[in-house]
């Protein structure tokens, strides 16, 4: 039932998934116990999809008891824990708890640094989500000196052209356009905008989002007809 309860999370049908992985919970808390491991599996699942429908307390309030469990039977830094920190991070975050989220992510960061190394995709995904927790807080330029070195870590570990590379420069760029440093931020859209558009579908979310930032910065520093290239790919549905 599980497995099914996850097949059908992945087809979009959150709304029965939940009912079943709800059942699924419910029968390993009785049968197995709170702290089973099939059980944690069962209600980070569960909570999963109450992060894919929104239902941002359910799933923190899941998560939060997922994780007490967790400790009290796994090692600090194991794998499960590390990633029930993570979703319960990304929870926090969407309900605007941005100082408990940043904290976990923190922890996630460093747990996968020394498990998966500080290359590892993973790893390189934490830290990202990290620096969109500081800019949400307020803390703009801690957020840029976060992106910057990432995209270094990046640049040391993943291929040339990578589309994360892209990714990443683009979010770093916005993150200096909000501060007013559109100059500053333009080479590094400028780059991130053809490492995008040579990995992705033009019509793709991240090389339209990365157009539209090519395009808002032009347009900031008072010269917007050297957007005109890019406004296609901005408006590409």
């Amino acid at each position: 039932m599980n497995s099914l309860g996850d097949l059908l999370r992945e087809r979009n049908q959150l709304s029965d998934a939940e009912e079943l992985l709800a059942e699924v919970v419910e029968r390993r808390r009785r049968v197995l116990g709170e702290k089973h491991p099939d059980t944690l599996v069962s209600m980070n699942n569960l909570a999963n999809v109450f992060i894919l429908q929104r239902k941002l307390t359910k799933a923190e309030e899941l998560l939060r008891a997922s994780l007490a469990a967790q400790r009290e039977v796994l090692a600090t830094d194991h794998p499960d824990i590390l990633v029930s920190k993570n979703d319960l991070a990304l929870t926090l975050n969407g309900q605007g708890k941005h100082e408990e989220a940043e904290k976990l992510y923190r922890e996630v960061a460093e747990g996968f640094c020394r498990q998966l190394g500080e290359g590892h995709m993973d790893t390189l995904i934490v830290q990202y989500n990290l620096a969109g927790v500081m800019r949400k807080r307020g803390a703009a330029g801690d957020a840029a000196n976060h992106y910057n070195r990432l995209i270094a870590t990046a640049e040391a570990h993943l291929p040339a052209g990578h589309y994360l590379l892209g990714a990443f420069r683009n979010t770093y760029a916005r993150c200096l356009l909000s501060m007013d440093r559109a100059s500053d931020a333009e080479p590094h859209a400028l780059q991130g905008f053809e490492e995008l558009k040579a990995a992705l579908e033009p019509s793709h979310p991240y090389v339209r989002s990365a157009a539209r930032t090519v395009v808002d910065i032009y347009e900031a520093l008072g010269t917007p007809d050297l957007a005109t290239p890019y406004r296609p790919f901005a408006d590409k549905e």
